[in-house]
């Protein structure tokens, strides 16, 4: 979720009031609820635990955004971009 700038806020509000849902929110398996919240397209896929009283959630994601490249891939892949983006402007002038 903080890769993916999702709160827990906005986790909870496409769990407790969702646009729509996939699966079956009182059996076993898992279920997938989607909400559009501030322009973001949510979607949430939970599993409801019978002993805890609760969900858990097994993966977050915002439809039609793209995750962050990690740190350390963008370090190495900085020099590489910086030299494509001078032979542009070389070559496009």
């Amino acid at each position: 979720m903080k890769e993916r700038s999702i709160s827990d806020d906005s986790v909870y509000w496409v769990i407790r009031d969702p646009d729509k849902t996939k699966g079956n929110p009182h059996g076993h398996s898992a279920v997938k609820f989607i909400r559009t919240l501030n322009n973001r397209n949510y979607h949430v896929v939970a599993q409801w635990k019978k002993q805890e009283q609760s969900w858990l959630i097994v993966s977050v994601w915002v439809r039609g955004e793209d995750d962050r490249e990690p740190f350390a891939t963008q370090l190495v892949l900085a020099p590489f971009r910086l030299l494509w983006w001078i032979l542009r402007k070389i070559f496009t002038h």
